[in-house]
């Protein structure tokens, strides 16, 4: 765990997120009790509604079973959310679950397999996000 990194803007994206009231939630290959200690520990678990990690019945990504249950949990419709992820399989759970999938290359991801993935939007760090968001909500998001 002491590995584990948060991303370059991971704190301010979050903060700005939870300030606009938009609700976060982490679907992850983990299991449920290492990402609690990961996101306790990195002091960021306060921002995240709902946490769904290697569970009996869900199929992991890049099946889309994760990701529509951590909406169930967080209430809400995922045909009008997104997907912030990483990695490729993140992207394919999005775009087989329905839901607009944004990608931050990390060390072990290229961009090219990200788009070839189907990827609607590529953002080079995390600062990028609120912007992103911001556009995609047509200014709902308001400051």
């Amino acid at each position: 765990m002491a590995e584990c990194h948060l991303m370059p803007e991971c704190l301010p994206s979050l903060e700005w997120l939870r300030e606009k009231g938009i609700k976060m939630g982490v679907a992850t290959s983990n299991s449920e009790g290492v990402a609690e200690r990961i996101l306790e520990i990195k002091g960021i678990r306060s921002y995240f509604t709902a946490l769904v990690g290697r569970r009996a019945g869900l199929r992991m990504k890049p099946y889309p079973d994760q990701i529509l249950r951590c909406f169930a949990e967080m209430d809400i419709n995922p045909a009008l959310g997104v997907v912030v992820g990483d990695s490729v399989r993140d992207v394919r759970a999005a775009k087989s679950a329905g839901i607009y999938a944004i990608a931050v290359p990390s060390h072990f991801t290229k961009r090219r397999l990200l788009e070839e993935a189907g990827v609607e939007r590529v953002i080079d760090h995390l600062g990028e996000l609120p912007r992103v968001v911001s556009e995609l909500n047509h200014g709902q998001v308001t400051d």
